[in-house]
C-alpha cells in the first residue's frame, strides 16, 4: 500500500498545471483590435495565451543559440532577426515586422545619421503605438489620414479585381499569386509594405467582406486546426 501511495504522489508531481503568463485582459484587448472579432470565449483566450507563451519561448531559445554562436552574452535584435530568418514559417510572417538592427559602432556618424533619416514605408506603425492613448491619436491624425489615402490608392487595383470575380467563395491563395504575377507593378508596391503571408490574408479578408455585402451566403475564413497543432508540434520538436 505504501508503494502504491508513493507512486500516486510521484504521478501527481509529474503533472504540471499549464497557466498563461500574460494577463487575460491584455490578451483579449489585443485580440479585439480586429474589428471582426466581437466576442472571445475562455477556451480561445487560454489557447492563444499559451501559444504566444510557447512562441516567445521558442524565439528566446533560438536567439540565445545565435548569440552563443557569435560568442555574445547579451541577446540583441540582430540575433533575433537571424533566428527568425533560419525558421522559414516564422520568417514568412514575422521578419517584415521586426525593426532593423542598430548601426555598427565602427560606421562614421554621418552614415548612421543618414540611415536613421531614411523614411519608413507608408502606413507603417510600431507595435507599441497600438497601446498608446489619445496623445498618439491627436498628434498623428494627419499622418494617419495621409497614410490611409496612400493605402487606398495601393489597394484600388486589388478591389477592382475582386469585384470583377464571379465567385461565391473566398478567393484562393493560388489565384491571388497568379493575379499578382500578372500585375507586377501592383505586386511590387504592396510587397514594400506587406509580407506575402499578410498580403494573402488581407486580400482574402477583403474578398470575404465583399461577398457578405453582396449577400452571397455566409462566408468565413477558418483556420485549419490540424495545421495549427502541427506547427505547434514542430516548434516544440525543433532543437
Amino acid at each position: 500500500m505504501a508503494d502504491e501511495e508513493e507512486d500516486e504522489e510521484n504521478n501527481n508531481n509529474d503533472i504540471e498545471t499549464i497557466s498563461p503568463t500574460f494577463p487575460n485582459s491584455r490578451v483579449k484587448k489585443i485580440m479585439k483590435l480586429d474589428k471582426d472579432i466581437n466576442k472571445v470565449n475562455s477556451e480561445a483566450l487560454f489557447l492563444i495565451s499559451c501559444s504566444t507563451d510557447l512562441f516567445l519561448q521558442f524565439l528566446a531559445e533560438k536567439s540565445a543559440r545565435v548569440a552563443i554562436e557569435k560568442k555574445r552574452k547579451t541577446i540583441k535584435l540582430e540575433h533575433l532577426r537571424v533566428a527568425v530568418k533560419r525558421h522559414q514559417p516564422t520568417s514568412d510572417f514575422l521578419l517584415d515586422s521586426l525593426p532593423m538592427s542598430s548601426q555598427p559602432a565602427d560606421r562614421p556618424p554621418e552614415a548612421r545619421t543618414r540611415s536613421a533619416e531614411k523614411p519608413v514605408p507608408a502606413g507603417t506603425r510600431r507595435i507599441d503605438d497600438f497601446f498608446q492613448k489619445g496623445s498618439y491619436q491627436g498628434s498623428n491624425q494627419f499622418n494617419f489620414l495621409q497614410a490611409h489615402s496612400q493605402r487606398s490608392a495601393q489597394w484600388s487595383p486589388v478591389h477592382s479585381w475582386l469585384e470583377s470575380l464571379d465567385k461565391s467563395e473566398v478567393v484562393k491563395s493560388k489565384e491571388i499569386s497568379v493575379w499578382l504575377s500578372e500585375n507586377p507593378s501592383v505586386k511590387e508596391i504592396l510587397y514594400l509594405t506587406y509580407s506575402r503571408y499578410h498580403l494573402m490574408h488581407y486580400i482574402q479578408k477583403c474578398h470575404s467582406r465583399m461577398l457578405k455585402r453582396q449577400g452571397r451566403g455566409k462566408v468565413s475564413i477558418a483556420m485549419d486546426v490540424n495545421k495549427g497543432l502541427k506547427r505547434d508540434q514542430e516548434i516544440r520538436i525543433i532543437s
